[in-house]
């Protein structure tokens, strides 16, 4: 079946589709024009519409595929008019729903993230500032010192000048100069204590000492003021040891307990002796 375009001067409506322009008339022009409802749409065209096609209509110099009515759906697409092919006939001009639900789901979502913006509790837009000097992380194995537990008889205690930093203060360190290492546990044992009238955490390092190069052999984590240190993890990663005796070195790394920074004075307690043991 073929159908044709019948244009007639009471068509106000224009619809344009595939490039070509439609005069149509509206859903309520229809009505107007056929109050008893004594029409018939015989079916429906929609661009580069080929399935379930039942009929062709010439618009012109075009040939359009014509469908059954209803059956292209009106979710995706609405009638934009209804064009006149013959008494009380009519074909409906189909237009594509998506470029106005595409921009309806982008309205959708800007509203969302505008409502997300002002449900946001206050705060949690403020920035995030990093210190410039962390502090380390206190170390595991440190222990708080009990002022009546007796003091090591070979123990050495060394107070350093209040210009340890800038700012002042002073740091004391109790120390023994024996330390021994267990391969077989991967620990350095030690008796190492920062006092409460220290003002400055410290931070342990042991190293053992050969032919005038300092192998890093243990580090601590940060140790408060008023905390002991009995021991330390082995790094095993820095020299091969063997069973024996060895010449070893302690450096001091002094922090500002309020800012984190870092003291440019950095102590060495030297004459260590380290003894490595299975």
């Amino acid at each position: 079946m073929i159908y044709r375009e019948i244009r007639a001067h009471d068509q106000k409506l224009k619809v344009k589709l595939e490039n070509h322009e439609f005069s149509c008339f509206s859903k309520k022009e229809l009505s107007n024009i056929h109050p008893e409802d004594n029409y018939t749409v015989v079916g429906e065209v929609i661009k580069n519409n080929k399935k379930r096609a039942i009929a062709d209509f010439i618009a012109g110099e075009k040939t359009f595929k014509v469908s059954r009515y209803g059956k292209n759906g009106r979710v995706l697409n609405k009638e934009a008019g209804f064009v006149k092919v013959g008494e009380n006939e009519y074909i409906a001009v189909l237009k594509s729903r998506i470029p106005f639900l595409l921009i309806l789901a982008a309205l959708g979502i800007i509203l969302l993230l505008l409502l997300a913006m002002l449900l946001q509790p206050e705060g949690d837009d403020m920035p995030v500032i990093n210190p410039n000097n962390p502090l380390p992380p206190q170390d595991q194995n440190a222990v708080i010192i009990d002022p009546n537990a007796p003091l090591p008889e070979d123990k050495d205690e060394e107070e350093l000048p209040p210009d340890v930093e800038p700012g002042g203060g002073s740091l004391s360190m109790i120390y023994t100069l024996e330390a021994e290492i267990s391969l077989s546990n991967g620990n350095i044992s030690l008796y190492f204590m920062n006092p409460s009238d220290s003002t400055h955490d410290v931070v342990l390092e042991a190293y053992v000492v050969a032919n005038g190069t300092e192998y890093l052999v243990a580090k601590s984590g940060r140790l408060p003021a008023g905390y002991s240190l009995p021991s330390m993890a082995l790094i095993t990663d820095n020299a091969v040891l063997s069973e024996g005796i060895y010449e070893g070195l302690y450096k001091v790394q002094c922090y500002n307990p309020q800012t984190g920074e870092l003291a440019l004075v950095a102590p060495q307690i030297t004459d260590l002796t380290i003894t490595v043991k299975q």
